[in-house]
């Protein structure tokens, strides 16, 4: 993260993980919707509601955060203490292992290869679990490789986390730009799968919204809870204009979902175009 913060920018920036940011006229009515007031104090309501609609849960399996990654780290502090087991499939988002350390946990991880196209090995991932285990940690796309994990395989991570009485955090905050395109079939949130499975993710990845930082998690009503009384020694609450210009982006998401679309699909074609283009490299269609 340090070196993402203060490397020198290329003028075609590859390095970069967002979308092209949404200026403020790209979510119509926001300069009416700024505002200090509201109340937040455990989330948002309109805005808990708004990603509870998403998701067809309750608003009480909600949780907010900044970002996703505040989200995820949210979720560690609520559930990891001093000598808990995090396995982790690797190579891994950096910052997912530093949050697990920073909450006092040790990480275990599991390869996933090149040689076989970074699928994730199930039985791998149990045999590295412990009687300390506490949590297990994948993405979905896999970041950094893209590779989807299927509905069948989140279901098996699940039930070997189960047998540890431990929870599946799954990061999706790629998801929705992945079931956007249209290349691969939808796919659900893993929350959804199986009732250990927290899933996280945010508006910034797949929508060009990274400055408003509205992250969330998807847990079990007694783990958001947790994770709420986590966030009171954190940050406490997020900021209100934040929350409200959140709330305007999910009534707009379909407009936003256009927009990303067109971005990524342009992009994607002139990436894929370049690479063939480097005999070094390989591009998984």
């Amino acid at each position: 993260m340090a070196w993402a913060k203060s490397r020198e920018p290329g003028k075609f920036d590859l390095a970069a993980s967002n979308m092209l940011a949404c200026t403020i006229d790209d979510l119509a009515g926001a300069r009416e919707a700024l505002s200090l007031d509201g109340t937040n104090e455990n989330g948002y309501p309109p805005l808990l509601e708004a990603i509870a609609a998403r998701y067809g849960v309750a608003t009480s399996r909600v949780m907010t955060g900044n970002g996703c990654s505040g989200a995820n780290f949210l979720v560690m502090a609520a559930l990891l203490s001093h000598g808990d087991e995090v396995v982790m499939e690797r190579p891994y988002y950096d910052p997912l292992a530093g949050a697990a350390r920073l909450a006092g946990a040790t990480v275990r991880s599991v390869d996933r290869k090149f040689a076989d196209g970074y699928a994730l090995d199930v039985e791998a991932l149990a045999k590295a679990m412990t009687s300390r285990t506490r949590l297990v940690v994948l993405t979905n796309p896999h970041n950094p490789s893209g590779v989807l994990l299927s509905d069948d395989t989140i279901v098996s991570a699940a039930e070997a986390a189960a047998t540890r009485g431990a929870f599946l955090l799954v990061d999706e905050v790629y998801l929705d730009i992945v079931n956007l395109l249209g290349e691969e079939p939808r796919q659900e949130p893993a929350a959804l799968l199986a009732p250990n499975v927290i899933s996280t993710s945010s508006l910034t990845k797949s929508y060009g919204l990274n400055a408003l930082r509205c992250g969330w998690a998807i847990a079990p009503g007694d783990v958001a809870e947790r994770i709420r009384r986590a966030r009171d020694v954190v940050d406490g609450i997020a900021p209100m204009p934040a929350e409200r210009l959140s709330v305007l982006a999910f009534e707009q998401m379909e407009t936003l979902a256009d927009r990303a679309r067109a971005i990524v699909s342009r992009n994607l074609d002139a990436f894929r175009l370049w690479m063939m283009g480097i005999k070094q490299l390989e591009l998984a269609t």
